[in-house]
């Protein structure tokens, strides 16, 4: 009787496990997600690996040769921040990006750096490299 309560403890421990490993997240399944990505981790995060991970080769040349995140912010996208929130300029687009090789994302930004409140809107160009989404080039989005 203790073997079999002990194997059948073990068999839900295990299936809670397998259901865990399906359930993980994404960075860079849609556009929108890696665009998102790439962003929070390159401002909230400052993670480089990940700023790395999610930018097209192109993108990738362009990050490393500034070697920083603060160069990077200040210099690529010419856009610094202490804190900031991000979030995706839907608009009233539907886009169907499963078949698509190129995606243009609308990004807004909303923080402060040094005590002024910046907004700004940014345009993601994104790729598809070996069949993730990759940013390639950030353009200023224009006034709003």
């Amino acid at each position: 009787m203790r073997r079999i309560f002990t194997l059948l403890t073990t068999i839900v421990l295990l299936s809670g496990c397998f259901d865990a490993i399906e359930q993980q997240v994404t960075i860079d399944g849609t556009p929108e997600d890696a665009a998102l990505n790439f962003f929070d981790a390159l401002y909230n995060k400052r993670d480089l690996e990940q700023v790395l991970y999610l930018s097209s080769p192109r993108m990738k040349r362009l990050v490393k040769s500034y070697a920083s995140i603060n160069n990077v912010q200040r210099h690529l996208l010419n856009l610094s921040y202490d804190k900031v929130k991000i979030a995706l300029d839907t608009g009233n687009s539907k886009l169907r990006t499963q078949f698509s090789k190129n995606s243009k994302i609308s990004i807004f930004f909303s923080g402060t750096y040094f005590d002024d409140k910046i907004e700004d809107l940014r345009i993601a160009q994104m790729k598809k490299v070996d069949g993730k989404w990759r940013v390639d080039r950030v353009e200023e989005g224009g006034f709003f």
